[in-house]
């Protein structure tokens, strides 16, 4: 009985780690200065969709912890498996700050 409890409370603890560790991208690379027209733009293009995928997964995300939540005033436990990891978020920001720095080399290489 002792070992189930104590098993319980483990996985219960590791079950609490819900989410992901962020992956931010760079802001600046050594590869910026050789960069053409061309690949500004089809990295400006990527990123782009990486920032509405990241969206969809902050926004399921929120729906997960409002299903928990709701579940959670009603028993204890599933409150142990909100995801507050900030992952989309912090790699948001970062997609954010590289594509600034590439809209700010666009404009220095004259690129419509």
């Amino acid at each position: 009985m002792k070992k189930t409890v104590i098993v319980l409370a483990a996985s219960l603890t590791l079950a609490s780690c819900a989410g992901r560790y962020a992956n931010p991208i760079l802001a600046n690379h050594a590869s910026d200065r050789q960069m053409s027209c061309a690949n500004i733009h089809s990295e400006l293009n990527a990123h782009g969709r990486t920032l509405v995928n990241l969206q969809l997964e902050r926004s399921r995300i929120n729906r997960y912890n409002i299903n928990v939540g709701i579940a959670g005033t009603f028993l204890l436990v599933p409150l142990f498996f909100i995801n507050v990891s900030e992952a989309p978020e912090v790699e948001q920001y970062a997609i954010g700050a590289r594509m600034n720095k590439l809209n700010d080399l666009a404009a220095a290489k004259k690129c419509n």
